[in-house]
């Protein structure tokens, strides 16, 4: 054991050895060519195909540009141009003697761009990069494993096929994977050892002859399942929706309930569980409606159900998430003008909702994937079927009234059973089916906007079955699916898992959060923008708006960290964002979140009117006026005997006269009026006015 973490100890120091190099280069040598990714692809045989991309084209990459470490035995085999200058393939062999295996680019100055640059700038070593992988030969198959422990015999692929999967990470970061095992129509839970997977426990959660063929898996704080799925008993017409909740994370004891009962059946299942672990699921029913059912406990022993949409043959492929407050929100698939469509619950109990339209043009909205950012921002990932793309909508607000849509990959036919979460910065990930190529592939965006998504194979001759995507800490992909490809001659398949390499970001700037102004509302009609600085930025662009859509035009700022902005109306909301550049890429603030103020401004001053200042012989009952104040919403009014009393404000609301009475005779009485509105309140021009009354 102290020589395993030593080990890993010396390739961190070395790789953070390498990385501060590599970050001292682009500081000094900002036009020099660079690494931009680092990637490696599952293959088949003791051999790990690294994708090394730079910035531009290169030429001079050989093997002796390359090291490996972690493995005495493992060697560079081959590095080979391809199509493009700028990428070369690097062929490591290995014999499966060391879990990790580190690929570094060494920089001697033979690596030059078209105009005889070095890489990395004049000098050696400083434009070094390096990607670890964790070495597992092909996709990793659950099937052939043993199923309880190293006593246990390998259980055959032929029964091991899994046509839906949903898989959470425990606290732990190790994989826990719901399916539905078809050979035997049984619903199990895989609980693996470790991220490798290499010994799961398997538990059979329903027995009885179930069908489920659609389900949904979250996980609670004490890392126990939490599984919605439907049951439909053989030769029966009704499909039940079912809630298995686990004792232990192994489910060895699970409790039931029945949510829904419906005929003909129902479908395409998303849960999510509330701050409360409360599960709410949504669904599709054959009747044509998108359904929500919304928990009472845990446990969900009287779940309330209701319609969400009830427009003929609309819910397939929903996708459930949840505000920090808790209020669903729900994208899904309209059959009948095949669009892609969202719900957002104004509530937790979903009491008022909003129904809109993402996406129109054609077949659009099929195998819908949401998650929702820190800003409660929903995005969404689905296939349009017109040019069968992968694409992303990113709203602009929660209620989503002007989403960006762009497309993700477009190579072929991509784009199919789509799943996504966010990583540790907050930018979607994404795994997916390439029809065209027989691949599970992902796309990893830079941002929330995914400006610059690396798309990478994660397996090939692959026909992948509905799967569920997982990101670790460490930056890693996990993807667990159904091939049913690997065994078609049978009709079946085998379940699979595979776990991608570590991720390498392309070099734009880290991600940032904007800082000022902090509030929802302002009151001058100037005020000063403010983020924090992004590691790795060279400038910042900002742009502000009286909408979202409208916020295209960008201001750079240069390396400052603040704007100044001027000539604000009162009553308007502005929007702005802010992105950070250098020569790769932006990243834009708060992982693409706009934030937006409103301004309120002060009412104009104005005068008092009657009676006139140091009047005498006033009645004891009068009438107080005063002129109109631009901008006040309400006015508000005091009398008293002194200044200093003078502190018991009464409103007018909008008119501009007050009428008191029962003065005392012979008094002087200070009185003063004040405009008021969201932006604060404006005293009378002048000061306080006196009147005596008469004796």
């Amino acid at each position: 054991m102290l020589q395993r973490w030593t080990r890993v100890a010396v390739l961190a120091g070395v790789l953070a050895l390498f990385a501060s190099m590599a970050v001292l280069s682009q500081a000094q040598e900002g036009s020099a060519p660079r690494v931009w990714a680092l990637v490696s692809t599952p293959t088949d045989g003791p051999t790990v195909s690294f994708t090394l991309t730079f910035n531009e084209p290169v030429s001079g990459v050989d093997v002796g540009d390359f090291r490996v470490l972690g493995s005495q035995t493992a060697l560079i085999q081959d590095v080979q141009p391809t199509d493009n200058d700028d990428v070369y393939t690097v062929m490591v062999s290995h014999d499966n003697s060391a879990a990790d295996i580190v690929l570094m680019l060494v920089d001697d100055d033979s690596i030059r761009s078209a105009s005889d640059a070095p890489l990395g700038g004049v000098g050696a070593q400083n434009g070094n990069f390096s990607s670890i992988v964790t070495v597992i030969t092909g996709a990793s198959t659950l099937a052939n494993r043993p199923i309880t422990g190293t006593s246990a015999s390998p259980r055959p692929s032929t029964r091991f096929f899994g046509s839906v999967s949903s898989m959470k990470l425990t606290s732990t970061g190790i994989p826990v994977i719901a399916y539905n095992d078809q050979t035997n129509a049984d619903l199990k839970l895989a609980v693996c050892d470790t991220l490798l997977c290499s010994y799961p426990t398997i538990t059979t959660i329903a027995t009885t002859n179930v069908l489920a063929f659609s389900l949904s898996m979250s996980m609670t704080a004490n890392d126990t399942p939490v599984i919605a799925y439907t049951e439909n008993i053989a030769d029966s017409a009704i499909t039940e929706l079912k809630l298995a909740v686990c004792n232990d994370t192994t489910c060895s004891n699970p409790t039931f309930s029945t949510l829904d009962i419906r005929p003909n059946g129902a479908g395409h299942i998303s849960m999510a569980l509330n701050s409360a672990e409360i599960p709410i699921v949504s669904y599709y029913n054959v009747t044509g409606y998108l359904n929500l059912a919304l928990c009472n406990n845990p446990a969900c022993t009287s779940p309330t159900v209701m319609i969400l949409d009830n427009s003929e043959f609309v819910g397939q492929h929903s996708s459930i998430a949840l505000t920090s407050t808790n209020k669903p929100i729900v994208s899904y698939y309209d059959a009948t003008n095949r669009d892609l469509k969202l719900v957002v619950c104004a509530d937790t109990a979903c009491s008022a909702k909003t129904v809109s339209t993402l996406a129109s043009a054609g077949v659009v909205g099929r195998y819908t994937s949401l998650v929702i950012t820190a800003s409660n921002i929903p995005v969404i990932a689905f296939l349009d079927d017109d040019v069968n793309d992968l694409k992303l909508a990113v709203c602009d607000t929660t209620a989503c009234a002007d989403p960006d849509i762009s497309t993700i990959d477009s190579a072929g036919d991509v784009g199919f059973l789509t799943s996504m979460v966010l990583n540790s910065a907050g930018a979607p990930v994404i795994s997916y089916l390439d029809i065209t190529n027989e691949a599970l592939k992902i796309a990893v965006c830079n941002n929330t906007a995914c400006t610059s998504p690396v798309l990478s194979t994660l397996a090939k001759d692959t026909g992948m079955n509905p799967g569920s995507l997982a990101f670790t800490a460490e930056n890693r992909p996990i993807v667990s699916y159904s091939d049913f490809m690997s065994y078609s001659d049978y009709g079946v398949g085998s379940f699979k898992y595979t776990l991608g390499p570590v991720i390498i970001d392309q070099g734009q700037p880290n991600s940032f959060v904007k800082t000022a102004p902090g509030t929802p509302t302002i009151t001058t009609s100037s005020v000063v923008l403010g983020w924090n600085a992004a590691v790795g930025a060279t400038s910042y662009e900002y742009c502000i708006a009286l909408s979202a859509a409208a916020c295209t035009s960008w201001t750079n700022t240069g390396s400052a960290t603040t704007a100044s902005i001027s000539g604000l109306s009162h009553g308007a909301t502005y929007y702005w964002q802010v992105r950070a550049r250098n020569d790769v890429g932006t990243t834009l603030a708060n992982s693409s979140a706009l934030w937006q103020f409103t301004v309120a401004l002060a009412p104009t001053s104005f005068a008092k009117t009657a009676p006139a200042n140091n009047a005498t012989n006033q009645k004891t009952s009068l009438v107080l006026s005063w002129a109109a104040s631009t901008r006040a919403t309400s006015y508000e009014y005091c009398i008293a005997l002194t200044t200093a009393t003078c502190t018991n404000w009464k409103s007018t609301a909008s008119a501009r006269t007050a009428t008191v009475s029962g003065l005392l005779k012979g008094k002087s009485y200070y009185w003063q009026v004040r405009a008021v509105n969201s932006g604060g309140s404006t005293s009378s021009a002048s000061t306080f006015w006196k009147f005596t009354t008469a004796k």
